[in-house]
């Protein structure tokens, strides 16, 4: 990719740029997936160079390494969520049924030893805690900072 003269951002070395005459290009790498972003023709012809380099697959860019990217043109906006991702999660631990609340965690709460807070009694619900813990742990560190601390509180039982 030389011939777009992508350099590595310096915070992040799997993020490249390109500023050829105003026309820019970004490059995100994570493990075999890209993501190609540019604002002209650049990108088709980019997409060409790096299929003649590498094989590759060229897909709906809605989706990268599990986040949802949804663009909003008129405004200038670029969402990311991850509902799909959240949704299996609640699927694979059989999770539907469980009560939906707006608040991660109450700041205080106590939990006891089995996990529960202290001197109130729940249903034992069977699910793989390390595997639970450890999806919950991927989505905070992706777009859900909000439950981080919840997450790694639970972590610890």
């Amino acid at each position: 990719m030389s011939k777009y003269h992508l350099q590595t951002i310096h915070k992040d070395t799997c993020l490249y740029t390109s500023k050829l005459k105003e026309r820019k290009l970004i490059l995100a790498l994570y493990v075999d997936d890209g993501l190609l972003i540019s604002d002209d023709k650049i990108l088709e012809e980019a997409i060409k160079h790096l299929s003649q380099c590498f094989e590759i697959t060229v897909l709906n860019p809605k989706c990268f390494v599990r986040l949802e990217l949804h663009r909003n043109p008129v405004e200038h906006e670029i969402k990311i969520t991850q509902k799909y991702y959240i949704k299996k999660i609640v699927e694979r631990f059989a999770l539907q049924n469980c009560k939906a609340i707006y608040t991660p965690f109450e700041a205080s709460q106590k939990l006891g030893i089995d996990g529960c807070p202290d001197g109130k009694q729940h249903e034992i619900v069977n699910v793989p805690h390390r595997e639970a813990i450890g999806a919950l742990l991927y989505l905070s560190q992706r777009c859900r900072p909000d439950i981080a601390f919840p997450v790694n509180l639970l972590s610890r039982f």
